[in-house]
């Protein structure tokens, strides 16, 4: 395993003139834990030496690697199953962190430049090898945020996916959510929202679809929708939101389109909202809902 610290900088964020009225410096310390050489020596070991015993092969799994998501509740099961498949991607498995693209460091500034993120961070970025089960996710040990990212993942899939996770984990830093996430829709509506636009913002070449994390199937789905969905969470602001992992398409939806409304009325960046305290800005949510419920 490699780790390293990328830096310990300091960054000074610009903001918008209207809900803005200091542009903030914080410290931000980024690192980075690579396990890539880890998978390397299993998978060129088993390549040699067991490339058709399944028990040897989980025996030198467990020796140099041992590695599985929270979610792989039977990895050796799993691992027969997938085993075949790292062919095709370890070539670009054994690039490590510093071949992933796009590049973390700078998905992660730009999101931080259009978040206006007003709260010191330790970020560090987790590179291993899973079993094809998933793409980009976050978690927190009350210290560090890591967010971790499979290098078998294809590239397009983490390009969509990379500044959305930053965007949704850091949010919930600046807001004090991490590790419960939002506890009411309101709270789930700006978390997504916000998410959403910076995540645009940071990408532009992303599709609406793609920065919100649906399909443009779903996306035109809910568009037909809309009013429905808008007087649903209008009358639901302070009620009890699910999970960040489970929450709804039509909440994630509605706070696209709630922040965009703050942002086109208040001549402001998603960035500003982000940093507004709930209570000071309830007024604007419920003319803006008012408005986009007609």
């Amino acid at each position: 395993m490699r780790k390293h610290i990328l830096s310990g900088l300091l960054a000074t964020l610009m903001a918008m003139p209207a809900w803005a009225d200091k542009a903030p410096s914080v410290q931000i310390n980024l690192s980075v834990r690579d396990t890539t050489p880890k998978f390397v020596a299993f998978y060129d070991t088993t390549v040699k030496e067991a490339p058709s015993n399944a028990d040897r092969r989980w025996v030198v799994w467990r020796f140099f690697y041992d590695y599985a998501t929270p979610s792989n509740t039977k990895p050796q099961d799993r691992l027969e199953t997938v085993y075949p498949r790292y062919a095709g991607v370890i070539d670009s498995i054994r690039g490590g962190f510093n071949g992933l693209q796009p590049s973390p460091q700078n998905v992660f500034s730009s999101v931080v430049q259009n978040l206006y993120l007003d709260k010191p961070v330790t970020f560090e970025f987790v590179t291993y090898v899973g079993m094809f089960e998933g793409g980009v996710w976050s978690n927190t040990d009350g210290k560090a945020i890591q967010l971790y990212l499979p290098l078998e993942q294809p590239a397009d899939e983490r390009t969509i996916q990379l500044p959305r996770e930053i965007s949704r984990t850091l949010y919930q830093h600046m807001k004090g959510m991490l590790p419960n996430g939002p506890q009411t829709v309101v709270d789930s509506m700006l978390l997504e929202g916000i998410a959403a636009h910076v995540t645009k913002a940071a990408v532009p070449n992303l599709s609406d679809a793609a920065s919100l994390g649906l399909t443009d199937a779903e996306l035109k789905t809910l568009e037909a929708k809309k009013s429905d969905i808008i007087k649903a969470v209008k009358s639901s602001l302070k009620a009890k939101s699910v999970t960040v992992e489970g929450v709804s398409k039509p909440t994630v939806y509605a706070g696209w389109l709630l922040v965009a409304d703050l942002m086109k009325r208040n001549n402001v960046k998603a960035g500003d909202i982000a940093r507004k305290p709930l209570a000071e800005i309830m007024p604007n949510i419920e003319e803006s809902l008012g408005k986009l419920a007609k």
